[in-house]
């Protein structure tokens, strides 16, 4: 008796065995073919990533830092405040005009004139705006500070009697940062006559206020 008990346990052992080995063996399986399945994770979730090139907004003009505006010719009346303020309105906009001359040191005449045209509804409420020629380099600044259009007002700047070394290069238009960055100026038409020191412009953009002028 003791031998068949002996055999039985025996083999009741091996089958208990044989079953743990087969369970492991199907766990192991199981392992493996999750391991080797797609993980759903953070990647998964992402989305893909152009490699195409970024392109900046075509709102966003780069700021320029090494822009020397064009200087005034040196005389009497340079400093003089040539200044107008007009109102403009939601519905009609507005016109405001600037014409100033002085004689230079050397005896020639020194002329600027301006005209901003501000359109229909590119005003939020009506608005006095106040154009004033800079003192000091061919530019004119505008208020009230920090004004900002509903659609783009248009600058016509004639200026005569320049120092021509000034208008050599790189002549542009740009609006003047309190910071002392420059912001090009596009879509306008600009030539310059070097022989008489002359620059005419017409069309500047303007979609905000503060100090616009020509510099390289």
């Amino acid at each position: 008796m003791r031998i068949k008990l002996h055999d039985n346990y025996t083999i009741k052992k091996a089958l208990m065995k044989n079953i743990v080995i087969t369970l492991l063996f199907a766990l192991l399986l199981m392992i493996h073919a999750i391991g080797c399945g797609p993980v759903d994770g953070p990647m998964d979730s992402q989305v893909p990533i152009s490699r195409d090139p970024v392109h900046p907004s075509p709102l966003t003009i780069p700021l320029l830092q090494s822009i020397n505006l064009v200087t005034l010719p040196d005389g009497n009346g340079k400093g003089n405040i040539i200044t107008t303020t007009q109102l403009a309105t939601v519905v009609g906009g507005g016109k405001l005009s600037l014409t100033y001359s002085y004689t230079s040191k050397v005896g020639t005449t020194v002329y600027r004139t301006a005209t901003l045209t501000v359109p229909a509804r590119a005003l939020s409420k009506d608005t006095y705006i106040t154009m004033t020629f800079d003192t000091s380099y061919v530019a004119i600044k505008f208020k009230p500070e920090g004004l900002i259009f509903n659609h783009q007002s248009s600058l016509d700047f004639t200026a005569k009697g320049l120092d021509p070394a000034t208008l050599v290069t790189g002549l542009a238009f740009y609006y003047s940062n309190d910071n002392g960055s420059f912001e090009l100026i596009p879509n306008l038409n600009l030539s310059v006559d070097l022989l008489k020191g002359n620059v005419y412009m017409t069309g500047g953009v303007i979609s905000h206020f503060s100090r616009y002028g020509f510099g390289r």
